[in-house]
């Protein structure tokens, strides 16, 4: 992925979610209600698909294990699931009561479920959390980023954002990237890439080109490239040892 594709990157509202297929291969972004979810090549930074339908803001994506599919979930647990081939609806799950952060996933260990595994956590809260595509680690995010074993929760590592000083605003948002072994994290004004479960664990961040707060990431593990939105436009940063 070079500039020029990033550039070409452009979704018609501001950017609440991002995911990218599991060949790395595929960029989707979500919005606003009234704007179609888009989905873009990666290599060409050209248009795929608009897919549409979910009613409230996408703020949670992700492509099923084989990329055959495309789910979506506003606040509320609203949830669409799209056909890659042809566009179609294929799943349809209507919002429900409570307002909450949503994330989703298709883990690797499930390669034929229809529909992704979803997180929730209070909207009002600090944590949020994010499970690995192969579905055996959780990131939790709060004052600090936790990597757990899923089911035991057993502490694997930690992040303390005092540890860093580019770090000191704390933690707002992370991805893991679709080799369950990298994490993308943001926080004001700046981008990071975590290697939690390597030896020795290793951590790399720059600040944002421009002051401002990230809407959404995604991560690239093959090339360590972290995909972030700021308003409607999608950026790149690539991590440097």
């Amino acid at each position: 992925m070079t500039p020029q594709t990033t550039e070409r990157i452009q979704h018609e509202s501001p950017i609440f979610s991002l995911a990218v297929s599991p060949d790395e291969r595929l960029l989707a972004c979500g919005g606003t209600d009234d704007v179609p979810i888009t989905v873009w090549d990666l290599a060409t930074g050209g248009l795929v698909a608009r897919l549409s339908g979910l009613s409230q803001q996408a703020h949670a994506l992700a492509f099923s294990a084989d990329g055959a599919l495309l789910a979506a979930a506003n606040l509320w647990g609203g949830l669409r699931v799209w056909s890659m081939a042809d566009g179609r609806l294929q799943e349809t799950r209507p919002n429900s009561s409570s307002r909450k952060k949503r994330a989703l996933v298709y883990p690797q260990t499930r390669p034929h479920a229809s529909l992704p595994l979803m997180l929730s956590d209070s909207i009002a809260g600090t944590t949020s959390r994010a499970l690995s595509p192969n579905g055996r680690f959780l990131a939790q995010l709060n004052s600090t980023i936790q990597i757990k074993r899923y089911k035991t929760a057993a502490l694997l590592a930690e992040l303390n954002p005092h540890s860093w000083p580019i770090a000191q605003s704390g933690f707002s948002r992370i991805a893991w990237a679709a080799d369950s072994q990298t994490l993308a994290v943001a926080g004001r004004d700046w981008l990071g890439c975590w290697l939690p479960l390597a030896t020795p664990a290793s951590f790399f961040a720059a600040p944002l080109p421009a002051p401002g707060e990230v809407t959404a990431l995604a991560m690239l593990g093959q090339s360590r490239q972290v995909l972030y939105a700021i308003g409607t436009a999608v950026q790149r940063w690539t991590a440097q040892t």
